[in-house]
């Protein structure tokens, strides 16, 4: 560790930590590593801290040198994690010592779950600081596994038939930070595990947020940072803080509409995820061809069909068995279908955004064309069943949307990416200009 005697002596003089009797997590940031950006990083703290309200209780956190700055993130009693692997202090507070011990030693599918999450949450500084400032709000009931319990799993379960919902409640399932926006299946020697990114959550909600700002006519620049924070939040360059540091409040017609659009999105991704599991497509249950054999697929609309692996054919019809497993009515089934609709529209753009900036390796795909399984899953659920007509979207109204979509990805990928691919690329936040005025600074404000 670099300065090591140095910091020991920051954190025993000015923190005024014994840590013979205290343990420590903290945060360094080195002048060594770039000179350049450390000395913006600290003229902005000492310029802010100059006048803040808090500069007392700061300065027993926050160490501004002239070659590191150092931050304090916690601070425990040793005796709160005596008999814990040293490997495994990193999860303490997040974790509580039940947990951790769990993790040191996986023993089934939700200790699995459980050790991603912790994962997730250790290896990112900031994401540690969100979670340990979530731990402090609940403190006397926290643990890892308690923040990430979620209605979205037990609600899809619920509108199942009792033999699949049985099924469905034997794995493992839950939210973890992930960069994949359909969720992951995952089976080995501990269980069946299903893991839909926490991410997708506000993907969704700022990719709604962007097409219904337009027709409501917000200002462009608030619904070009909507699109903007969407997809840096599944790049992952978004910090994920929303809760801490909110980009800005929408009105409240927008905000109505994304939420109600976002529970029916999540229902069709967590569905289409249990549908894998239901129709023996992973795992000991799984019944693969041949990736070299070709599997054809037709758009019910006349077009050219279309020839895809086994692997992407089952992908379709996850899809559909997300929505006709479900116990819908024929409204519910327009809204989810329609929802299942924009996904596919934005992880369009998404992708074209994303394969920009990280070009794939491998040309081969798992996961079909978006719009491909857009217009498959349309086919077949109107095919098996009735829905409200009157709140489905028609196929002029998809085509139309196509188009649009097509326009912003010519965009982004002919005239933004190639001289402003930086905005995509950056560590940080977006706001909205019209509904946030003034940035809080991390480390200074929460």
């Amino acid at each position: 560790m670099k300065f090591g005697n140095e910091i020991d002596a920051v954190i025993k003089d000015v923190f005024g930590i014994d840590q013979s009797v205290d343990f420590i997590h903290f945060e360094v940031i080195y002048k060594d590593d770039d000179s350049e950006k450390y000395s913006s990083i600290k003229d902005g703290y000492e310029a802010r801290l100059h006048n803040h309200d808090e500069r007392e209780r700061l300065a027993k956190q926050l160490y501004i040198g002239e070659d590191f700055i150092l931050h304090t993130t916690a601070v425990f009693p040793v005796s709160e994690i005596e008999g814990l692997e040293r490997s495994s202090l990193f999860y303490y507070p997040i974790c509580t010592r039940e947990e951790i011990q769990r993790i040191e030693c996986v023993a089934n599918a939700e200790d699995y779950l459980l050790a991603l999450r912790a994962k997730s949450v250790a290896d990112c500084p900031r994401l540690t600081r969100v979670f340990l400032r979530r731990r402090e709000e609940n403190v006397q009931n926290w643990s890892l596994s308690s923040y990430y319990e979620s209605y979205d799993f037990d609600h899809y379960i619920s509108r199942l038939p009792d033999d699949m919902a049985e099924i469905c409640q034997g794995i493992a399932a839950g939210y973890a930070l992930s960069r994949e926006p359909h969720g992951v299946c995952i089976s080995n020697e501990h269980g069946k595990i299903v893991v839909v990114s926490e991410a997708l959550k506000h993907f969704l909600f700022y990719m709604n947020a962007y097409f219904k700002g337009v027709m409501e006519h917000l200002a462009p620049e608030d619904t070009s940072a909507c699109l903007f924070i969407a997809c840096r939040t599944m790049l992952l360059t978004e910090t994920q803080d929303f809760d801490l540091d909110p980009r800005g409040d929408l009105p409240d017609s927008v905000k109505r509409y994304c939420t109600k659009i976002v529970s029916d999105q999540l229902d069709f991704v967590i569905g289409h995820e249990y549908a894998h599991a239901l129709l023996g497509h992973f795992g000991k249950d799984a019944n693969l061809t041949s990736h070299s054999e070709l599997l054809m697929i037709s758009d019910g609309l006349g077009r050219a069909e279309k020839y895809f692996t086994p692997r992407q054919h089952q992908e379709f019809e996850a899809d559909a068995g997300s929505i006709l497993h479900a116990d819908y009515d024929d409204e519910e089934c327009a809204d989810v279908l329609n929802g299942a609709v924009l996904f596919f529209l934005y992880i369009d753009i998404f992708y074209a955004i994303s394969n920009y900036i990280n070009p794939p390796f491998n040309a081969s795909r798992t996961h079909p064309d978006p719009i491909e399984r857009l217009w498959a899953l349309r086919e077949a659920v109107l095919k098996a069943r009735t829905v409200d007509v009157e709140s489905l979207y028609t196929d002029q109204q998809v085509e139309d949307w196509i188009e649009s979509i097509k326009g912003i990805k010519d965009h982004f990928v002919n005239e933004l990416l190639p001289f402003g691919i930086e905005h995509f690329e950056f560590y940080g936040s977006v706001y909205l200009p019209s509904y946030r005025q003034s940035a809080m600074v991390d480390r200074l404000d929460f």
